[in-house]
This record gives C-alpha cells, structure tokens and sequence, in this order.
C-alpha cells in the first residue's frame, strides 16, 4: 500500500522556506502580516487533522458496529439493558404520579360538587344568616350599654350644674353684701372729701 500524504496542509520546515524566500525576495511584508500568515496555516493544519481523525474515527466505528465480537458489543448491550430499567421506571412514575393527580381532581371536583348541593347551601345560608343574628344581637346590646352610660353622664352633668347653680345663689347674696357695703365706703369717703355734703341714697 502506497503512503498517502496529506497535501492540505504545510510542515515548519515548508513554512520557514516560505519565509526565507520572502525575506530573499525583498517582498515588502512586515512583521505582522507574516505572523497572520503563519497563523492561518497553522489553524489550517490543526483543522484539517482534527478532521482527519473524526472521519477515521466514523469510519472505525461503523466497521466495528458491524462485528459481533468486540469489547463495545457488551457495554452497548448493558447500556441498553440500563436505558430500558431506566425508561420502564420513569414509566411506572409517570404512571402513578398521573393517577395521583387524578385522584386529587376528582376529589376537588367532588367537593365542588358538594359545596353545591342545595343541602349543603341551605347550611352555610343558615350558618350565615345564624352568624348575622348574633352579630346583630351583640351590636344591640352594645347599643344599650351606650345608651345607660349616656344616661349616666347626663345625669352626673345634671347634678354637677345643679350644685354649682346652688353654690353661686349661696355666695350671691353675701357678694352683693359686699359690694354695697364697698360702694358705701366709697360714698362716705368722698363725702367726707367733698366737706360733709350728703348725696341722699336711692335702693
């Protein structure tokens, strides 16, 4: 068998010919075209032996796919034992967790369905209406109790106004005493000032 060499790609040694002669030659190149140069071939040999080697490899694996006697024949066979426990198991999940939730469905719907009987409303309207009553029992109560200690205030009110009216008739007569007897200082001194001449006094 002839030896097949790969055409697509450049060795070093060809790519330091390949700068030698461009430096002899004079072209005007400088230095960072040539890295881009050199970049891009050696980017292009990388991909065409990765290539290489993928294709190889396809071609190895499909020939082997077809022999009965290799070492990957009863991995192959155990994993697919594996996948198939793996998938029979998430079935069986599936499949009670699929019941499970209908289960739960049919139990809401037949609560709903309860909820909605007209026994069951006739209940809770009663409830209802037996919640109200009492409500409104305890509001009337609270009222009354309102009203009494209304009532109470009033009437504490009332006998405060009462006993500061008989205060103020108690402390009346004896303030106007007071103040006559005060006018008629008054007077008298001002007699007394004016020489003795008496204004008569008129009640």
């Amino acid at each position: 068998m002839a030896a097949q060499v790969s055409t697509s790609y450049i060795s070093r040694v060809q790519l330091d010919r390949i700068k030698d002669s461009v430096l002899l030659n004079s072209v005007d190149t400088n230095h960072t075209e040539l890295d881009r140069i050199k970049d891009s071939v050696l980017l292009n040999s990388v991909d065409t032996n990765h290539a290489e080697r993928l294709r190889l490899k396809q071609q190895s694996d499909e020939r082997a796919s077809r022999w009965p006697n290799t070492l990957n024949v009863p991995e192959k066979r155990e994993q697919g034992r594996t996948g198939l426990l793996l998938k029979k198991w998430s079935d069986r999940r599936w499949t009670e967790l699929s019941a499970e939730q209908r289960r739960l469905q049919i139990e809401h719907a037949n609560i709903i369905l309860f909820d909605e009987s007209d026994s069951v409303k006739g209940f809770h309207s009663n409830l209802q209406k037996s919640g109200t009553i009492q409500e409104n029992e305890l509001l009337v109560d609270y009222k009354k109790q309102i009203r009494v200690l209304q009532k109470a205030q009033e009437a504490a009110f009332v006998e405060q106004q009462r006993q500061a009216l008989e205060l103020a008739e108690a402390a009346e007569p004896k303030k106007f005493e007071e103040e006559r007897e005060r006018a008629l200082k008054q007077k008298r001194n001002s007699v007394e000032a004016v020489g003795g001449h008496e204004v008569p006094y008129h009640r």
